[in-house]
């Protein structure tokens, strides 16, 4: 499950920058980045590109809320359910999805044998969502492969398996008391104190709810791309040795490109530094250099962009296919 999930998140990342099978809605085109200012952006900061994505409302529909909130024939509306942790857009679209699923019969079917699993559909694919619940406490989760539901802890599923059976105005309840938990705060002051702490600081507590069900893989690794050899690229960061006369002849002037932080010898201290920005590192078209850097490195994981891929000739794609290189 954990690897569909992975799968799922970086479609949605490589959609930022204009590849993989997803495309952004055009309400979300102003995120869009372009694809090279991607990847020399470090760890950090292309996760916190995907999750201004995540939290991005949405700005370029014309129709209001108010006609949105139309689309809804659920008992309770996005506006009615008082929802703060989620922008507020997002919000209704969750709301006229679940309404959508609701408006079929056999779009909710229980699991044979069961009385806690069903199947609700999803409206994006064909593939219907496996959601758990529990009626007694109203604690309703959808399979970990949900994109809305991994980022908000709720969805369109859990909505309309909850509208289904009734219970709508009591999940939305415990879910709303759920998130509060998260900064309530904890413990009684004392009336008395305790010998010696006159002088010391009371600090606030707060108590935050740790959720252990839903652990997103490390996304944030920086991948290896496939690029031809230009005539300033000299030697192999990975073995460290020079890349030789047979590299600049077909199928052999292929190599691979990955954005690290170049070591460098200063000219005035004569010191070993480390470049500041991310910058072009060069390896060859080999296993074992490439994992001198990153030890899980395999070959298909190797990213081909669209402009490499149109210049590969027959010999280059007979050598990547024995690589087992996917393009």
């Amino acid at each position: 499950m954990e690897v569909k999930v992975k799968q799922q998140e970086n479609e949605i990342k490589l959609a930022l920058i204009g590849k993989g099978e997803y495309t952004l809605k055009p309400e979300y085109s102003h995120l869009k980045i372009e694809e090279n200012l991607y990847w020399r952006k470090t760890s950090t900061q292309r996760e916190a590109v995907f999750k201004k994505l995540l939290q991005a409302p949405l700005t370029s529909r014309v129709s209001g809320d108010d006609t949105r909130e139309k689309e809804n024939i659920l008992s309770m509306s996005a506006s009615d359910s008082n929802i703060d942790n989620i922008p507020y857009r997002i919000l209704v679209d969750i709301f006229n999805d679940a309404s959508q699923i609701s408006t079929k019969k056999g779009n909710i079917i229980q699991s044979p044998g069961c009385t806690d699993i069903f199947y609700v559909a999803d409206n994006k694919s064909k593939k219907a969502k496996e959601v758990a619940v529990n009626f007694k406490s109203w604690n309703i989760k959808c399979e970990k492969v949900c994109f809305r539901f991994n980022a908000y802890s709720i969805c369109e599923h859990t909505l309309a398996l909850a509208e289904s059976r009734g219970g709508l105005r009591d999940y939305l309840a415990k879910y709303k008391l759920k998130k509060n938990r998260v900064t309530r705060k904890k413990g009684i002051k004392c009336d008395t104190k305790r010998k010696g702490s006159a002088n010391k600081q009371s600090l606030e507590v707060n108590e935050y709810r740790q959720d252990t069900e839903v652990q997103r893989p490390d996304l944030n690794k920086q991948p290896f791309h496939l690029t031809f050899i230009a005539g300033i690229i000299r030697k192999c960061y990975g073995c460290g040795q020079s890349f030789s006369d047979k590299h600049r002849n077909v199928p052999n002037d292929l190599v691979l490109k990955r954005y690290d932080h170049r070591m460098y010898l200063s000219p005035r201290s004569k010191i070993l530094k480390q470049s500041v920005s991310l910058q072009n590192t060069y390896f060859h078209l080999n296993v074992d250099c490439a994992r001198k850097k990153d030890p899980q490195f395999e070959f298909k994981d190797v990213l081909i962009h669209n402009e490499i891929k149109q210049s590969l000739s027959d010999e280059h794609l007979l050598l990547l296919e024995s690589l087992g290189i996917q393009r």
